[in-house]
């Protein structure tokens, strides 16, 4: 039976192991078309999605690897911003893991920037005690 163009596209990517499917978080080379295909819509993709004051953080598992022949492991987690002043801002990462973890510190730097735009420099009063900015960005936060 003939290969379809679909087929033999995938054959030439997954010659240099550049389709990948998730497994248990962990990224395995793609042995068929279908697994390629499915990997692009399967609800598991999704790491981490949150919204800060109408900007969408999200960190996703990608099937195609981003390191694009270079050497090392698959780059096939990415953390992306939607909207505001960082709109389109990427961070790319190897495992699972680390995408969670990247996911999380551009969180916080997504709250600790909105939460600069709301008060500014001013210092907090609460229970009676100055609370410097200091202590709010890095211990509330």
């Amino acid at each position: 039976m003939e290969k379809d163009a679909r087929e033999l596209m995938f054959d030439k990517f997954n010659k240099a192991s550049l389709t990948y499917i998730l497994e248990n978080r962990v990224p395995r080379v793609c042995r068929t078309y279908d697994d390629m295909a499915m990997s692009w819509y399967d609800g598991r993709r999704h790491v981490r999605s949150n919204y800060v004051e109408g900007v969408h953080l999200s960190t996703v598992f990608l099937p195609i690897d981003h390191k694009f022949f270079r050497d090392g492991p698959p780059v096939v987690f990415e953390t992306m911003i939607f909207g505001g002043d960082e709109d389109g801002y990427q961070m790319r990462y190897t495992n699972w893991d680390a995408a969670v973890l990247g996911h999380r510190e551009v969180l916080h730097e997504l709250k600790r920037k909105e939460w600069d735009r709301l008060y500014g420099d001013l210092l907090w009063y609460m229970s009676g005690l100055f609370i410097p900015r200091w202590f709010i960005n890095n211990v509330v936060l």
